[in-house]
Order: structure tokens, then sequence, then C-alpha cells
């Protein structure tokens, strides 16, 4: 189940409460690109030993997630565009000067490898790149 709000004059979507980021096996670094390029919150259920076992990645992802998320919190997105026939490369764009390319094919599109989103923000380029997290 999805819900939607209203946000910066956007409406968005982020996956339901009981399902976290890290609930669906085998979905992970799918729905990491996701959040990427929907912009929407990450989503954390955290005991002790779920914090143990996944703390080295929510730190690292989240040195990316703030800085991206303070500046796309800020503007609408302005674009969405599907860039293969397959569906399996997107790009959203934010205002004018933050856009997200995601590739979530097998195959290298114009650069960007598979399970990767690539950030291009004022020129500079940060990519985010998925490694097996289930």
């Amino acid at each position: 189940m999805l819900f939607k709000l209203v946000y910066n004059d956007s409406v968005i979507t982020t996956h339901h409460w009981e399902w976290d980021s890290y609930k669906m096996k085998g979905q992970t670094g799918e729905r990491r690109l996701k959040e990427y390029l929907y912009n929407t919150p990450l989503l954390f259920h955290l005991d002790a030993a779920t914090w143990k076992e996944r703390k080295q990645d929510i730190v690292q992802n989240m040195k990316t997630w703030q800085l991206f998320q303070q500046a796309a919190l800020k503007q609408q997105m302005t674009n969405f565009e599907v860039l293969t026939s397959d569906r399996l490369v997107q790009k959203t764009t934010f205002g004018e000067n933050l856009s997200v390319t995601a590739n979530f094919g097998s195959q290298t599109y114009e650069g960007i490898k598979p399970h990767t989103a690539v950030i291009l923000q004022d020129g500079k380029e940060t990519v985010i790149e998925i490694n097996e997290l289930d």
C-alpha cells in the first residue's frame, strides 16, 4: 500500500510504513535507486540488532542522501523521463540544476552502470552504486 501527500506543490509517494527500506529481500537496491529518483524519504525500522547489522550501510548512504535531499527538498520535480523503451532507465529533474538518472537494468546506459543512479547538481556528478544489500 502506498500513500501520497502534498509536498512542495508536488505529489510524492513512499513505501508503506510497514515496509522499511530493507524489508523486501532482493529489493533493497532497487528501492534505494527509487528513493533518489523520486526523492522519497528513507524509512527505517530499527532495533538494536537491526542497527548493528545495517549501521555501516545507513551511515554511508546518509552522507550522500542528506546532501541530495537538502537540495531536492527546496525544489519541485520539474521533469520525469523514461529514457529506454524497456523503462529501466529513468530520469527526474528537480528545479533547473538537479537531476537523477537511475539505471535499473543490467546494461550500461550512456556511461551509467547497471544498478546505479547518477545525481547531477550544478555540474557536479555523484554516483550511487548499488551493491548487493540483501
